[in-house]
Order: C-alpha cells, then structure tokens, then sequence
C-alpha cells in the first residue's frame, strides 16, 4: 500500500472542493490518514465518500503524423477518441475495487474519477465537432452499458481544469444516437530544450492544446 498520494492525486483532491459542492456536499473533512484503495477518501454529513483517480490513457489511439528532430522540437498526433474502448479498459481495471471500497472503508458510495490532458471539448454544440454533451451522453451510455458499478463517474482535463460528469448510477440514459465513426483530436507539442538539457513541454503556443476535426 503507497503511503502518499501521486502528484495526479493531489491535484484531484486540491480541485475537488467545487465537484462536492455541487453534489450537495458542502462540509465534509479528507481523511489525511487514507491515500490508497481508495485514493481518496471524504467523511460528511451524510457518510463517507471514497474516490478512486485514473488515468484515462489515450496513447494506445494515438497516431504520430509528424515528428521534428531538430529545435524547436515538435510534434503533431491524431487521437481516436474512442470511448468504448477507453471506458471498457478503465472498467476492466476498477470494477472489481469498487465492493472492495465500500467493505474495507465502511463507505456508503464512491466515485471514479478520469482524467488526461486531451480530451478539451466545446462548450457549444457546433456541426460536425465533438462538444461536452457529446462527450457526457455517449461516456453515460457507455459506462450504463458496461454495467459501471460506480456511483459516479467524472473527468477532469487538467490543462485548463475543467469536470464533466460522465456517469451518475442513479439516473437511466437512453442512447439518442450511435456512433459509427469516433472522432479524431489533432494533439500538437512542442518541447523546448533548456540549458541544462532538460526537455520542457510548452504548450503556450497552442490554445487550446486539442483540436478536432
């Protein structure tokens, strides 16, 4: 068992507060003494709240176009978005833990939360380009059909921080559409080398990071 918390997992916890908030939890106290199985554990009025942190990993569906060798350094991917298979994947890892949890930690609920520095969708709806209601309907159906035993799940992109809600057991989603080609995120880096030799990605030349099409 770790004994402290991954830089991914402190970041979560650090920008969690709102999430609760928004979820009705509004005083509640982490339990500094937990930071694994689950990685985040919350006590409140109501009970306590555990949180396991993934990350969903997008390198498998990742296809490098260009690549250069010389300063600056750069380099230009395309991204298949597939969410049946990313949510299969992170649902055949975490399944199995969630009983686990509730037993060992004496937990009324816990959430699972995805997250990567991609996955930057719109806020509008536009013809033709994935936005964020693309993105929750078609995780919910997803993690509905994939009989997700968590009790939510959410995502936060860490560059900007942003949460979406992609599942909440507590609700029934009814699949309004079928995807028939996942979409593709155009993933653009540019790495810049200091003088002590040391490869630093700056990504200030692209805002956003992601782009679709």
């Amino acid at each position: 068992m770790r004994l402290e918390r991954t830089p991914a997992e402190v970041r979560i916890l650090e920008r969690l507060a709102p999430v609760l908030t928004t979820n009705n939890i509004l005083s509640f106290t982490v339990r500094d003494d937990i930071v694994d199985s689950p990685d985040i554990v919350v006590t409140h009025d109501a009970g306590t709240l555990g949180v396991e942190v993934m990350r969903l990993d997008y390198e498998k569906y990742c296809k490098w176009r260009s690549q250069s060798k010389v300063p600056p350094y750069s380099r230009v991917a395309e991204v298949t978005v597939n969410l049946r298979k990313l949510l299969k994947h992170a649902m055949d890892l975490k399944r199995d833990k969630y009983q686990k949890y509730l037993q060992q930690r004496h937990m009324q609920e816990c959430w699972l939360v995805l997250h990567n520095d991609v996955f930057d969708f719109a806020e509008t709806d536009t013809e033709g380009v994935p936005s964020r209601r693309w993105f929750e309907e078609h995780a919910a159906c997803e993690l509905q059909e994939l009989s997700c035993p968590f009790d939510k799940v959410l995502f936060n992109l860490e560059h900007p921080n942003r949460w979406y809600c992609l599942y909440d057991r507590s609700q029934i989603r009814v699949r309004r559409s079928y995807i028939t080609r996942w979409p593709t995120v155009i993933l653009r880096e540019v790495a810049i080398v200091t003088k002590r030799g040391v490869n630093v990605v700056d990504l200030s030349d692209a805002i956003p990071r992601s782009k679709f099409e």
